[in-house]
Order: structure tokens, then C-alpha cells, then sequence
């Protein structure tokens, strides 16, 4: 057989490898060419098909990835790829949060600072929860303690490092550290003021020196009990036990107390605490906490315009440290509101509570796949991300997914909350399979960009 083929002879021809192989070097001519329907090459160009990139392969790649607009005729099989018809096996996220009184609870870690104050008014700690500072009304004097555990307040110890403040304040009833550590702040009712101090060095009590600055706050309270300053020093609160009332300042110059005014805001806490002895405010200052001697609670207000006390109101939440302290005289929080401390004369101790409430959430992108499988180890929120977007009124785009639930094999029973955006049938949504490895599968679409999703059981404890 001659290996000498023409272009019109390959339209019929069964060619051996050998015979191929010819291909390599061919010379075809304007009538040969006509026979590839519709490629626009030269002669030249076509010789380049054994291997090598010509301009009909950079055409043809042209074609890979393209966008079209308008109307697009297809005859022939047209294999299209999906919105991503991929499996994806997701974990559920956890996130903490701070300052959850309604969770509150006691943390059975305490310590004794009985051998350095027997009636001790206030308790404050380093920002990174290392140390401890407590100050009371026997000795006139601020403590300082170390955290061998950050914010455990059952591994502190005494650093044998103190700072009298008995010459400004005879009853220190509260302490208050600047972020930075070099300076503090005293507030008591002998006299109704607050007393500012430096250190040389940062959060180190006995390189302290009093800054000369006080500022008094008689005018609005009587028996000044606790204070807090707002997260960039421009702004002061002060309660008092006699009037019962949260008192705000202003500060024009930061964590300078010489700057400080009445900022003719105020806001009563008499119908929960008849006693008030401390105030805090969580981290964006959109909600304020009271310490009352009296009833031995922590309650919890909210601030409808954040730092502003004024426009505070009760959440009808509170929470009571009078199993550990019967006379509690001040609270704090750290480690980002996760924790609560208290500390009162009854017991001359600092007790440690927490107060955060951890969630689970589970997110499905509908950008990474659109068949999925989870299983819990715990109570999870779903969350449907990326669905493709809502097409137009006569031409909608659609996505539709399938998911598979499994229980833990320890048979905790853990639920999901859907999104409230899903539409069940008889507008119910499922309850799982609450048995070990219990398996539930379900399937949802949407057509209108996720703004509603269908959900539906395509089975429960499957086995």
C-alpha cells in the first residue's frame, strides 16, 4: 500500500499508524483544503497539525472559555458543565461570646486575699489577664498578684508588690487601670472623688506615684462606690450607693482627669439596686452592668445609643453571686467578657465566673459544591451562602443541592436550625434522627437567588 495519500482521500480511508504518520510534511492544495469544513487556514498552516501550535490552534483555543450574548444556536450534543456539581464534606464553626450574663456561672475557682486586705472593695486585672489588683478599705492599699494561667484566677499568688493610696482616699471602693498599664484611677466616698495615678513602669503597683489630679463627683452622688472608663479614655461613670444612679462624664483630654465635666447624663438603677457598688460596660458599650450590694446581684442593662447611659433600660436580666459572696462589693470582666469576677468582705476572696455563650454555625457555599455532607458534634445554626444569582422574569437560574446529615455516634442528638428563609412542606421543618450515626438526607432548591429556598426529606435513618 503507497503512503502517498491526498486530503480527499482521507475522507474514507482507514489509516494504519504507519500510514498516519505520512501526515507529518503533506502538502495540500485550495481544493484539499475545502474538504475541513469550515477552518480558514492556508496551506502553510494546515502542515503544522502534527504536534505543533498553528493559528487553527489558536482559533480552536479561542473557542474554550468564551462568553456569548444573544441568541446561540446549538445542533448537535451540547455538554454543559453545572453551577458545580461537586461533593463537599463541611464542619460546623464554633463562636464565643462574651458577657452573657443569662448564661452566667459560677467557674468553682476562687482566691483568698484575706492575708493582704480583709475588706476588700474592688478587683481589676492586666488586659492580657497575667495579673491581678486588688484594693480595700482596711489597708488604704492596692495589691498586685500574678496569673501563673491567664484569667484563672485559681493560679494567682502575691507578687509582694503594693501601693498606699491612703493619703488621697480613706475608703477606696474602686480601681480602674488605663489599657496601656501606666496609669490607674481610685474612686471612694472619703472623699465622694476620683484620683489618678501613674507608673513608671507599665502595670508594675509599686513603681506608682499620684499625679496630683483628682476630680470630685460630689455633686452628683454621695458615697462614691465604683467607676469605668470608656475604651478610649474620653469618657467617666460613676455610681454611688446613697442616690443609686450611673453618672457620666466627659473627658476632653484622654485618661486625663483635670479634663473631666459632667456630661448631664444619668440614669437610675433604684428599682434593681437599692445598693450599687460597681458599673461595667461590655467592649462596644451597648450594655451596662450593675453590682448591687444589697441583693447580691449583677444586673444587666442596654444602651440603645452605645456609651450614652442615658438612654439605658433593663434587660430583666440578672444574675446572683450570693452562693460565693454575700456582701459583694465589686465586678469585672475579662478575657473578652467571657469572664466575670467578684470580690466582696464577706469572704475576702475573688470568686470567677463564666459568661459566654458558645454557638455553632455550619455553612454550605453553594459556589463550592452543591452535594454535601455534615456531622454534628453539636447544636448547629445552617447557613446557605453563594447561591447563583435570581435571573430574570422569563428566564430564571436555578440551583439545587442535596445535603446529608449525621448524628455523632455517641447518640447526642444534636439539632439544626435552618435558615428561616427555607419553605417546608406543610410549612414544618423536620425533626433528625436523634440515634448514634443516624443518617438523614434532605435536598433544596432555589430560583430567585436564595431569597427562598425549598426544602425537602428525601429520607431519615437511612441504613
Amino acid at each position: 500500500m503507497s503512503n502517498a495519500r491526498t486530503i480527499a482521500d482521507l475522507a474514507a480511508v482507514t489509516a494504519t499508524a504507519t500510514e498516519l504518520n505520512a501526515l507529518d510534511g503533506i502538502t495540500s492544495d485550495v481544493t484539499e483544503l475545502n474538504l475541513l469544513d469550515g477552518v480558514t487556514a492556508t496551506t502553510a498552516e494546515l502542515n503544522f497539525v502534527d504536534g505543533v501550535t498553528s493559528n487553527i490552534q489558536t482559533q480552536l483555543d479561542s473557542k474554550v472559555g468564551s462568553t456569548h450574548t444573544g441568541d446561540v444556536d446549538i445542533t448537535g450534543e451540547l455538554l454543559v458543565d453545572s453551577y458545580n456539581e461537586t461533593f463537599k464534606k463541611v464542619s460546623s464553626v464554633s463562636a464565643t461570646t462574651g458577657y452573657q450574663l443569662t448564661s452566667a456561672a459560677y467557674a468553682s475557682k476562687s482566691f483568698s486575699v484575706a492575708s493582704q486586705e480583709t475588706a476588700p472593695r474592688a478587683v481589676e486585672f492586666k488586659t492580657d489577664g497575667t495579673k491581678m489588683y486588688v484594693v480595700g478599705s482596711i489597708s488604704d492599699t492596692v495589691f498586685q498578684y500574678a496569673l501563673s494561667t491567664a484569667w484563672d484566677v485559681s493560679t494567682a499568688s502575691y507578687e509582694s508588690k503594693s501601693f498606699s493610696v491612703a493619703s488621697e482616699q480613706t475608703v477606696p471602693d474602686g480601681i480602674r487601670f488605663k489599657p496601656d498599664g501606666t496609669k490607674f484611677y481610685i474612686i471612694g466616698d472619703t472623699p465622694d472623688s476620683v484620683h489618678q495615678y501613674s507608673m513608671s513602669t507599665a502595670w508594675d503597683i509599686s513603681t506608682a506615684s499620684y499625679d496630683s489630679v483628682t476630680f470630685s463627683v460630689s455633686s452628683q452622688l454621695s458615697q462614691a462606690t465604683g467607676l469605668f472608663f470608656k475604651s478610649d479614655g474620653l469618657s467617666l461613670y460613676a455610681v454611688g450607693a446613697v442616690n443609686d444612679t450611673v453618672y457620666q462624664y466627659t473627658l476632653s483630654t484622654a485618661w486625663d482627669l483635670s479634663t473631666a465635666s459632667y456630661a448631664s447624663k444619668s440614669f437610675s438603677v433604684a428599682s434593681q439596686a437599692t445598693f450599687p457598688t460597681d458599673v461595667n460596660f461590655n467592649n462596644d458599650g451597648t450594655k451596662m452592668f450593675v453590682q448591687c450590694l444589697n441583693t447580691d446581684f449583677v444586673y444587666q442593662y442596654s444602651l440603645s445609643t452605645a456609651w450614652d447611659v442615658s438612654t439605658a433600660s433593663y434587660d430583666s436580666v440578672s444574675f446572683s453571686t450570693g452562693s460565693q459572696e454575700v456582701n459583694p462589693y465589686a465586678c469585672t470582666f475579662g478575657d473578652s467578657g467571657t469572664k466575670m469576677y467578684v470580690v466582696g468582705n464577706s469572704g475576702d476572696t475573688v470568686y470567677q465566673y463564666s459568661t459566654a455563650t458558645t454557638t455553632y454555625s455550619t455553612t454550605f457555599d453553594c459556589e463550592n459544591a452543591n452535594v454535601f455532607e455534615t456531622e454534628l458534634d453539636a447544636n448547629t445554626t445552617v447557613v446557605f451562602s453563594n447561591p447563583p444569582a435570581a435571573g430574570t422574569a422569563t428566564d430564571s437560574t436555578a440551583y439545587a443541592m442535596s445535603l446529608k446529615v449525621v448524628q455523632d455516634s455517641g447518640a447526642s442528638g444534636y439539632t439544626v436550625t435552618w435558615p428561616t428563609s427555607v419553605d417546608w412542606p406543610n410549612a414544618t421543618a423536620p425533626t433528625l434522627t436523634a440515634t448514634a450515626s443516624a443518617v438523614d438526607q434532605f435536598v433544596f432548591y432555589t430560583y430567585d437567588g436564595g431569597t427562598t429556598w425549598y426544602g425537602f426529606t428525601a429520607g431519615q435513618a437511612l441504613g
